[in-house]
């Protein structure tokens, strides 16, 4: 038994099992798409593909190699090519994903481009247009200025308001 415990193991072992024929062996699942699933006329899942229920895949989206879980919105247009995309994920109109994990209640903007190596970090909404490759998604919390350092007084502004800087880096 191996222990997944790293994204790419986790993308890597998802898109095996998904491969498998359905009723091929314990591991496989008897429906790769959940019978609850709502999938649009002119829209490609391919065989290798696992829909989890209740996720709805709107018109003109490609969906390949990927796994999709439960409550998902795959936007009109998109594009998934080798994907694990976690529940209650909300992925935009004519987005494009390569290789990415995509973790629960993220929410990605129409147009996005993520390329092989994108994490999306749960819950982390990534904005309109956005395009990377090989980065990281996250909400870094407990960077705000303390007050603490001389500062001129003026303490924290607008990072006040949120609950924490929204960055990402390059792996």
């Amino acid at each position: 038994i191996r222990r997944i415990d790293t994204p790419s193991l986790l993308l890597h072992t998802s898109l095996r099992l998904a491969s498998l024929a359905p009723n091929s062996s314990p591991l496989s699942h008897p429906h790769p798409i959940h019978p609850t699933c709502t999938i649009a006329p002119r829209t490609t899942v391919s065989a290798d593909s696992l829909l989890g229920p209740n996720t709805s895949v709107y018109q003109h989206a490609i969906i390949k190699n990927s796994v999709i879980g439960a409550n998902c919105v795959v936007g009109a247009g998109a594009r998934l090519t080798r994907c694990v995309i976690m529940d209650d994920v909300d992925v935009g109109e004519k987005c494009q994903l390569v290789g990415c994990v995509v973790g629960q209640r993220a929410r990605l903007g129409k147009e996005c481009k993520l390329g092989e190596g994108c994490e999306v970090q749960p819950g982390f909404v990534v904005e309109e247009g956005t395009e990377g490759k090989g980065e990281k998604f996250m909400v870094f919390e407990g960077l705000e200025n303390d007050g603490d350092e001389d500062d001129g007084g003026e303490g924290m502004d607008e990072a006040e308001e949120g609950e924490g800087e929204s960055l990402s880096f390059r792996g």
